[in-house]
């Protein structure tokens, strides 16, 4: 009796693992059409004047902090979504130039609540950051000023795609 309830286990078991393996979506593999302008990035916010130079440093104290870049759901070439969920809550779709690996938005509701206005640019710089272990990674730059900031300042993002690596 033992036989046949370990046959039937085996068999049952062999079943799933077959059903299990089988590819449930006829989507192609791979990632999407603005490649790796899509990203998971960790930066740094400093206050910039307007020929670049730093004015204050982290000036809240916040260390490193991410920010997300990543395709819309239509897949599109010629925008992407922006989202900062640390810093000042941008969250919003930005026009690109996927050649350039540019983008660039002028007086803009910064969220979905429209809470104010924001104009930025910025840029990825394949293989021009470095990493904790000195291997060359892609790094982002994007300028962005807002219209209720009570300073007027312009902030820079800058930083390289996240790696995991932790010092």
């Amino acid at each position: 009796m033992k036989k046949y309830i370990f046959m039937i286990a085996a068999l049952l078991t062999l079943g799933v693992a077959a059903v299990s393996c089988e590819t449930m979506t006829n989507e192609p593999e791979g990632g999407n059409k603005i490649g790796d302008m899509a990203g998971h990035w960790t930066v740094t916010v400093d206050a910039i004047d307007a020929q670049g130079n730093i004015l204050y440093e982290d000036p809240y104290g916040m260390g490193e902090v991410d920010i997300n870049t990543y395709a819309t759901v239509n897949d599109e070439t010629d925008k992407m979504w922006l989202y900062d969920g640390s810093f000042y809550g941008l969250q919003l779709l930005v026009p690109i130039d996927l050649a350039a690996r540019t983008f660039e938005v002028e007086n803009v509701p910064y969220d979905l609540v429209e809470t104010g206005m924001t104009t930025l640019k910025g840029k990825i710089m394949p293989k021009a950051g470095k990493n904790l272990h000195g291997v060359a990674v892609d790094s982002i730059c994007v300028e962005a000023t807002f219209s209720d900031d009570p300073n007027g300042l312009i902030w820079r993002y800058s930083g390289i795609r996240y790696q995991g690596f932790t010092e």
